[in-house]
């Protein structure tokens, strides 16, 4: 059995009322891991998807930098903001260094924020003269 359907059938029997205890027992795990699983499986069903598109995409290192450096969760709903800063301003950004970079900029890309030719893909290409 592979993990998401483990983690959804966990989801569904909680749901329908069994304990962590007896679900436990039917895959074979720990209380303490049925209730992970469970809890992690509610929150992609419940929370996940209805987050911004961006905020999806960057890790909760890179979402909190952001956070902090803009003053509210408001920078996830219209990232724009972040594409016309551009990659030289971000990096200026305190804790934002070039592995959030890349994260910010490939999730800019993958969303149709920012396209090839834009400033931002010439980090990778600056990067790629000092390897």
């Amino acid at each position: 059995m592979d993990i998401e359907n483990r983690e959804e059938k966990i989801y569904v029997l909680r749901e329908q009322g069994l304990t962590y205890t007896q679900i436990a027992l039917v895959f074979n795990i720990s209380r303490s891991r049925a209730q992970q699983i469970y809890f992690c499986a509610k929150y992609k069903k419940e929370v996940f998807e209805t987050l911004p598109p961006l905020k999806k995409c960057l890790s909760k290192r890179t979402q909190k930098v952001l956070c902090k450096h803009f003053g509210s969760e408001n920078i996830f709903v219209n990232p724009q903001i972040i594409a016309d800063l551009g990659w030289h301003q971000t990096i200026k950004i305190k804790n934002i260094g070039r592995k959030s970079i890349r994260e910010i900029a490939f999730a800019l890309y993958s969303l149709g924020i920012i396209k090839y030719e834009d400033g931002w893909l010439d980090f990778y290409r600056s990067e790629m003269k000092n390897v």
